[in-house]
């Protein structure tokens, strides 16, 4: 998979422009470090190495840093309105909680009966 394929579906996995947001450097920095080695058992430092990432990992880690942003966040309220502002907390960490229980996918071989387990990655195996 392209690190540009790679970072569009994280940042859809992280709803990342949407707030609290994920810069692009930190979409950089989660990819980085859910880095696999490939189908060819080759690391992320080589050079001939095919992008391979754990998506759920990182997006779980994505969302706990959203979460992390709006921790501080409360409750408050008049006599003419209620603001839920722990919401967004909750919502993140939900959505960490799903992504946590998400830990492995499968994808069919290209040409082949059999099926590869992979950690939440869309790679062309048969090319």
């Amino acid at each position: 998979m392209l690190l540009a394929d790679a970072q569009n579906r994280l940042k859809a996995l992280t709803a990342s422009s949407t707030e609290p947001t994920l810069s692009p450097t930190e979409i950089d920095a989660l990819l980085t470090q859910y880095a696999l080695f490939d189908y060819n058992g080759l690391a992320p430092t080589d050079p001939d190495w095919e992008g391979t990432w754990n998506f759920n990992s990182a997006a779980r880690e994505g969302w706990l840093i959203k979460a992390g942003r709006v921790s501080d966040l409360f409750d408050f309220g008049s006599d003419v309105n209620n603001f839920k502002r722990d919401q967004l907390f909750k919502h993140c960490t939900d959505m960490a909680d799903k992504f946590a229980t998400m830990k492995y996918g499968t994808m069919e071989l290209s040409g082949a009966t059999s099926w590869l387990p992979v950690i939440g990655n869309y790679n062309d195996i048969g090319e």
